[in-house]
């Protein structure tokens, strides 16, 4: 059995420091910026999407955050190849899904089971924000990947992993919440990047060598 020291050599060869956090969290927000830009001409109130710090945890500790947020979840999901193998997804719980749709279309009335229609404009909603996701993270990490179609689906959080797998078991997640802001109502959300663990390491590895980019950014905006 590996010791106490060797299982932290393995955990820092996967989770995230700070600033590596920092980076892919900007990169994070430039997708979901460009993403807000494009979902603002579907809202009829103000529309703000914020993603919050990100971090790299195991398929468990996931599983049990989610779970203590809500038990049933709205994903769309985009499969990912090339560099990584790996799927990234929106997840919004059952009552936010219901809420922000509602909420981009000025429909008051917040109770009841979503229309097809209403899960149309979900899935709309959710590529957009994927989409502008995956793009930021190949441009700022330089990355070629290929992705295929998002589609959405309904699952629990205990579900949502073998949903998710489409190269196999998942060991780790990068994880950022969501926070939709329409008409000065709050309604989270989580954006989810699921891998097994050599491509958990890899992405590590291509965020820290981003990092020289990070940096000089910073130092630009100080400056």
């Amino acid at each position: 059995m590996p010791t106490t020291q060797e299982g932290e050599r393995r955990l820092q060869l996967i989770q995230l420091n700070d600033l590596e956090s920092d980076a892919a969290t900007e990169m994070l927000g430039l997708g979901v910026e460009q993403a807000r830009s494009r979902l603002s001409s579907l809202s009829s109130a103000p529309l703000k999407i914020v993603a919050r710090p990100v971090d790299m945890l195991p398929a468990g500790d996931i599983t049990e955050l989610l779970t203590v947020t809500d038990d049933q979840y709205f994903v769309l999901s985009q499969k990912i190849g090339g560099h990584l193998a790996a799927s990234f997804s929106m997840m919004l719980p059952r009552s936010s899904a219901r809420t922000v749709i509602r909420s981009l279309r000025n429909d008051r009335y917040t109770r009841g089971r979503l229309k097809p229609s209403e899960y149309e404009a979900l899935t709309e909603v959710g590529s957009t924000v994927v989409n502008g996701c995956v793009r930021a993270l190949c441009e700022g990490m330089s990355l070629e990947l290929t992705t295929a179609m998002p589609h959405g689906f309904k699952a629990s959080s205990d579900e949502l992993f073998a949903k998710v797998s489409y190269y196999g078991p998942v060991q780790w997640g990068m994880i950022s919440s969501l926070q939709f802001q329409i008409d000065n109502k709050k309604h989270e959300a989580y954006l989810l990047l699921a891998l097994q663990t050599q491509h958990a390491k890899e992405l590590k590895r291509a965020i820290s060598l981003s990092l020289g980019a990070f940096v000089e950014s910073l130092v630009g905006m100080a400056g």
